[in-house]
């Protein structure tokens, strides 16, 4: 592809580009309805190259991490959501609007459109008798196939109406637009789809639609069919070689090809006649007659004193449910209203007194928020934006002064020469700041439109400032909401304490009934110990803060597991024929853990031990003093059984919350909640097989008088 010499590519705004004011009309209309779907919307913008081209642009914004789909527009409308076509639309109407008219270009702009629905419709048709996979695809194709001449016509108009004039032929068009302007048109347009779709080849259908059939006889699909197409849909072609290039690729005959343009001029004419467009015959040929005249001028007038575009932009803002949807529905509005597509968006926090990094329309968003502005004077652009509470600019001499470091790393994110501040402030507050990267001071969408970035910024503060105070009124709600449940939480607390009271009385006169059988005094305290435990629990659903705190308590952990294994003979070895042997450590340091947290750490360790050996087998538990690791003084307590072991792929997966392997009635959590209690003790805890079979679990915590 040619390098685009004049006209830089990369600073086409496609959202200037000119669109049939009919079919605007009626879109605005159609976002104006309650009940409007997706559909709805995509027949109308399927009527319509340059609002088709302006969706996929902004889909391809970094900001919807890049459309790539081509295939299904209606997808990539419910991706955009209805407030973000109709601000399309808004803003389509009020720069069409304000535009220069021209007779000439308003008849140019109908013959345009009626060339690209009739290529769009043949596309349609030759897919669906060709078998091509998705007629979709290959109608947006055929839609968008003169892009690039809508491009310089925007661009160039009076200059570019001479070349049309001139041209009677493609190669006679493609050599003046080469000549002229460094690149055809079909070369724009098939770099800006590149662009949009890079996994499609409806960027290299457009770049060789003009190509003769016998070069592209064995490429792409898609190709063939735009070729021929649009062959089929420009009048200048001639027949009998036309005739030739569809039998060559299709078979097709004469006769069929008269069928099927028929057809198509057909559908042409009910859609125009649809949207109020009239068509009539000049000679032979078919002209359109009142796209962009003066009427359509008129209703586009009315339509643009009637939304006065920042009140309707204020009163239906993007959708965006918190701060951070915000800041990036500004980002989307900036490029969507005055083609800023390079910004970023910075918010000022009052406790860091720094303007932090929060969305951006570039690549590397990521990156975007680890930078920090410190809001001091003469320091950078930014800050002083917000400081002196007004738009600035590095082509200001006045702020040449000021430009740092840090203004030159934001030009090589926004590979961009220059930047603008867009300070976003009122009376009393500083909320944030906007950047934006330009090419120069005569940018798209800077040069004149202070005035109107004024009241954007302005708009832009109320939408801030009113979802902050949505947000501190649901925060009052919630404040009440949450004091109204702790009264109902410590009403069932001290409903659910009484009849514990009730349990561990009635125990106290059973320990006395049995005051000569010890074994049965031991588990009746077992019992009260648990009992205490349950009351602690519900005792715990009444804190405001849900994590558990860690008590530096002692706890004796060898008497903590004589308790235990004391309740587990009783209630699990002695029905699973699992014998237990214990090997605690004499006088053992007692570690500085909470008793409850360590109590659950070894319930859950001996109840995967039973698990691991229902036909019977022994549990073996010890302790041990003084292990040193890394200078530090732990105690280490080891449970290990003799079932078949763990496998390679459970070991390296132990510790994460899986599905359990232990059927239905396990969550597979009780490893996950062991690890996470022992590491909030300050210990350690790993797993291995046992060369005698088994596995062995072992973890350690931290000796009382070392920390």
């Amino acid at each position: 592809m040619a390098t685009l010499s004049i006209m830089n590519a990369t600073q086409i705004d496609v959202g200037k580009l000119p669109v049939v004011p009919q079919v605007l009309l009626k879109l605005i209309e159609a976002c104006h309805k309650v009940d409007v779907s997706y559909s709805e919307l995509e027949e109308i913008i399927k009527q319509d190259a340059s609002l088709c081209s302006k969706m996929l642009a902004v889909g391809n914004s970094p900001l919807f991490h890049q459309w790539k789909n081509v295939e299904d527009l209606n997808r990539l409308l419910v991706v955009l959501g209805v407030d973000t076509i109709k601000t399309i639309a808004i803003t389509s109407v009020v720069q069409q609007f304000f535009s220069q008219f021209n007779a000439d270009i308003g008849k140019q702009m109908g013959a345009f459109w009626k060339q690209s629905l009739t290529c769009a419709y043949m596309m349609k048709s030759l897919a669906k008798l060709t078998g091509y996979e998705s007629t979709d695809e290959a109608y947006i194709t055929g839609l968008l196939h003169n892009l690039g001449q809508l491009v310089y016509l925007r661009q160039y108009s009076d200059e570019y109406l001479e070349i049309l004039s001139r041209s009677h032929t493609d190669e006679e068009l493609d050599g003046q637009e080469r000549e002229r302007y460094g690149a055809t048109g079909t070369e724009v347009g098939a770099y800006l789809l590149k662009k949009w779709t890079p996994e499609s080849f409806v960027s290299d259908a457009i770049l060789f639609q003009h190509e003769p059939s016998e070069r592209i006889f064995d490429t792409q699909p898609l190709i063939k069919l735009l070729n021929l197409a649009h062959k089929l849909s420009d009048s200048s072609t001639n027949e009998t070689r036309l005739i030739e290039e569809a039998d060559r690729l299709y078979g097709l005959t004469q006769p069929l090809l008269d069928e099927m343009r028929e057809t198509v001029s057909q559908q042409v004419k009910e859609t125009a006649g649809a949207y109020g467009i009239k068509i009539d015959h000049q000679g032979d040929k078919e002209v359109v007659q009142n796209v962009d005249d003066e009427n359509a001028r008129l209703e586009l007038a009315k339509l643009a004193r009637g939304f006065a575009l920042f009140g309707s932009h204020d009163a239906e803002p993007q959708a965006a449910d918190d701060e951070n949807g915000i800041w990036r529905a500004l980002l989307l509005d900036l490029g969507i209203l005055f083609g800023f597509n390079k910004a970023i968006a910075f918010k000022y926090s009052r406790e860091s007194g720094q303007l932090h990094g929060i969305a951006a329309s570039i690549e590397g968003e990521e990156q975007v928020r680890k930078v920090q502005i410190p809001l001091t004077g003469g320091r950078s652009l930014a800050a002083e934006s917000a400081l002196e509470k007004k738009i600035l600019t590095s082509f200001d001499e006045q702020q040449l002064e000021l430009t740092s470091v840090l203004d030159q790393q934001l030009r090589r994110a926004f590979d961009s020469p220059q930047l603008v501040c867009l300070p976003l402030v009122d009376a009393t507050n500083i909320f944030g700041v906007l950047v934006v990267g330009l090419e120069d001071e005569k940018s798209t969408g800077f040069k004149g439109n202070k005035t109107l970035l004024t009241q954007f910024l302005h708009a832009s503060v109320n939408r801030i400032a009113s979802l902050r105070l949505r947000a501190q009124e649901q925060e009052s709600m919630l404040e009440e909401q949450r004091a109204l449940q702790t009264l109902k939480v410590n009403k069932l607390v001290h409903e659910a304490n009484n009849p514990l009271g009730v349990i561990k009385n009635y125990l106290k006169v059973l320990s006395l009934k049995l005051s000569d059988d010890q074994s049965a005094n031991e588990q009746l305290d077992v019992i009260r110990d648990e009992i205490d435990r349950v009351a602690g629990i519900v005792l715990r659903m009444r804190d405001d803060d849900d994590q558990q705190s860690v008590n530096d308590d002692t706890v004796d952990i060898n008497q903590l597991i004589t308790d235990l294994i004391g309740l587990f003979r009783v209630s699990m070895f002695a029905s699973h024929g699992i014998k237990d042997r214990l090997q605690l450590a004499p006088s053992l340091a007692p570690v500085t853990s909470h008793r409850n947290s360590l109590k659950q750490v070894l319930t859950n360790l001996m109840k995967n031990a039973v698990e691991a050996m229902p036909d019977g087998g022994e549990l073996q538990v010890s302790t041990q003093d003084n292990v040193n690791l890394n200078g530090t003084t732990y105690v280490q307590v080891s449970i290990a059984d003799t079932g078949p072991g763990l496998s390679a792929d459970a070991l390296s997966k132990l510790f994460s919350p899986i599905k359990s392997s232990k059927g239905k009635e396990h969550a597979g959590l009780g490893l996950t909640i062991a690890k996470n209690l022992i590491t909030d003790l300050d210990g350690s805890i790993s797993c291995r097989n046992r060369e005698k079979g088994g596995a062995e679990f072992i973890f350690i915590l931290p000796r009382a008088e070392s920390t």
